[in-house]
């Protein structure tokens, strides 16, 4: 038991005694999670400016114009006279999004004969396109509405019956688990745990790197590979708690994301999600022999990571091969598991299956980092 404290001890200090880890540790969680809370903070897009061509120009074409401006995701700031002009608006970054009402819209409308709003938006700035979309395409539904109702009570038609007639099945949205619609309440969980799986990941290969390129398991040489093992994993997961605690309570406050999850679920369920990303790094830590090794290899594939989750890009529109793939990672189930643990008000019964996935990475990748921990002290003695 001496021996597996003094381990201990020498593993959890050299967190701390090295800058880069401790920068890593800290800064990351500190920066990447109140940064993306902050910028992402507004949830929404509200008021993107846009320009309005109306080639129209007659009352109805006003109204529609109105209509739009009154919207809460975008606002007409101009109205150029010809599409030229609003071209050129967009390029400069004057406006975000263009909206063409064509000539004879009134008529047309008043007629029956549909008419066609031509929408410009840059495709480049996604939440930008899909608040000028999403706006439209209501903006629309309700004003062709409007137009078919005015044009039955012209035509002598009682108004509560031209009010059925132009919306025969009346509907309410109701958005489950993300009130806003928020992209923040969505995105952040799935970033948190990514955050922490990527710095545990780097952290212990340099660490462990370190040990390699310097010849450092020498001073190990008393030790049981089992007993270096265990006593790493104590060190990285103490280390790793105020990390945790700061993201997942003190960040969630902050910024008001949902938490609907039992306290004690989370903290059960956090365990074997610790336990398998540190067992990994461990294993991928014995094959790197220079620290830099594990920033140069690691700190790209943090991109992968969120696409193999299935939240930055559905899992149904993904190949099967290229998302099973993603299955031994501890973060594809981590993050499908808290964001239904504690967004969704899951219980742990309930999201089984990625807690049992979590259990059964810990103990696969605890036989490879024991393997790998054995190679990199033979190699410390070539």
């Amino acid at each position: 038991m001496k021996k597996f404290f003094e381990i201990f001890k020498w593993e959890f200090l050299a967190v701390f005694k090295d800058p880069a880890t401790l920068l890593l540790l800290f800064g990351a969680a500190l920066l990447y999670s109140f940064l993306y809370g902050y910028l992402y903070g507004p949830e929404v897009v509200k008021n993107m400016p846009i320009g309005v061509v109306d080639n129209d120009k007659t009352s109805l074409s006003r109204e529609l114009i109105r209509a739009y401006d009154a919207s809460e995701a975008v606002a007409v700031v101009c109205q150029p006279s010809d599409m030229l002009e609003a071209q050129n608006m967009l390029l400069r970054r004057e406006i975000s999004g263009i909206v063409t009402i064509p000539d004879g819209f009134e008529a047309n409308a008043l007629s029956g004969v549909q008419s066609h709003l031509s929408i410009y938006a840059d495709g480049s700035y996604f939440l930008h396109y899909s608040a000028l979309v999403k706006s439209s395409s209501a903006i629309s539904m309700e004003f062709g509405r409007r137009v078919q109702k005015n044009i039955l009570v012209a035509k002598g038609i009682p108004y509560q019956r031209a009010e059925v007639i132009s919306k025969p099945v009346d509907y309410t949205v109701e958005t489950l688990y993300n009130p806003s619609s928020g992209y923040a309440t969505a995105l952040m969980p799935a970033v948190m745990m990514i955050i922490i799986q990527q710095s545990l990941l780097i952290i212990i290969g340099m660490i462990i790197a370190t040990q390699t390129e310097f010849k450092l398991w020498k001073r190990l040489n008393d030790y049981s590979t089992s007993t270096i093992l265990f006593a790493k994993v104590l060190a990285y997961f103490v280390v790793t708690l105020p990390q945790v605690i700061y993201m997942f309570a003190i960040v969630y406050k902050l910024f008001d994301y949902p938490i609907r999850e039992n306290t004690l679920d989370l903290i059960l369920f956090f365990v074997p999600y610790l336990l398998s990303v540190i067992f990994l790094g461990i294993s991928l830590g014995g094959i790197f022999h220079r620290r830099e090794a594990s920033m140069l290899y690691l700190a790209p594939l943090s991109v992968c990571f969120l696409l193999w989750s299935g939240v930055s890009w559905p899992q149904e529109s993904m190949p099967t091969w290229f998302y099973s793939i993603g299955t031994v990672l501890p973060s594809t189930s981590g993050i499908k598991g808290i964001v239904a643990l504690r967004t969704c008000g899951s219980s742990l019964a309930d999201i089984s299956r990625y807690y049992l996935m979590l259990w059964l990475l810990t103990a696969v990748f605890s036989v490879t980092a024991f393997y790998s921990i054995r190679n990199a002290r033979r190699r410390a003695f070539l």
